[in-house]
């Protein structure tokens, strides 16, 4: 069995399986480079009835040493498909998905990347009951579960003691810190947890209001006197 991800333009239909080899993706159709890395996407249980869609971007370097990331997009709904498609990930679309492109500022050129979908009802991942109601300790509880005990230091056990570190963007802000706490609980599966990145984070409301006025003054959005006003 194989996986075959068709993207057309920004859609997939994944075959998956509950081993890592059976997640290996074969075939992207309407890319224009041949890969140098192996990729792998399917799920990964984050709960009894919680499954998130994962795919996993080895390194170009070397992924047997080079450190693990896992990404999370945020949002809250946004799915980390925007990351591995149009951000930080291998692949860019080009011409409305007409074609498949290489990133060559890809993370991957120097670590293994792991795109997540979370929570439930983002991208494709799902609840097999269909209850998406949820809160942001379910989303670190359920993030944590996929990542660690349900999942893929099971499928992918020589990531365990791995050089770790976990980033994201917008509401990741909120994800990655109740997640980090979490890890740096857990040092048995994570003694090599170093850190988390964020960017444009959804930290808090205030924080965030109280950042735009020197953001906007030092891009000279707004005039020296403005800024003493304020």
């Amino acid at each position: 069995m194989f996986t075959s991800i068709w993207l057309l333009p920004f859609t997939a239909a994944v075959l998956t399986a509950a081993a890592p080899q059976e997640d290996l993706v074969t075939n992207l159709p309407l890319l224009n480079f041949t890969p140098k890395f192996k990729s792998y996407s399917g799920y990964l249980r984050a709960s009894n009835n919680d499954n998130f869609h994962y795919w996993l971007t080895e390194s170009q370097n070397d992924p047997s040493t080079d450190p693990l990331i896992l990404w999370l997009n945020g949002g809250p709904g946004c799915s980390s498909l925007t990351g591995l498609f149009e951000e930080l990930g291998p692949f860019k679309v080009r011409d409305y998905g007409a074609t498949v492109y290489s990133n060559d500022y890809s993370w991957n050129l120097f670590a293994n990347v792991l795109f997540v979908e979370s929570p439930s009802g983002v991208g494709f991942s799902f609840n097999t009951i269909g209850n998406l109601t949820t809160s942001d300790d379910d989303v670190a509880q359920h993030n944590y579960q996929a990542f660690v005990s349900m999942d893929f230091l099971k499928k992918f056990p020589e990531y365990q003691g791995r050089t770790t570190f976990i980033a994201g963007e917008s509401y990741a802000g909120v994800y990655l810190p109740t997640l980090a706490l979490k890890m740096l609980n857990d040092s048995a599966n994570f003694p090599s947890f170093k850190g988390m990145a964020i960017g444009n984070g959804a930290l808090n409301l205030l924080h965030n209001y109280d950042t735009m006025v020197p953001l906007y003054y030092y891009h000279g959005l707004i005039r020296d006197e403005h800024v003493l006003e304020v």
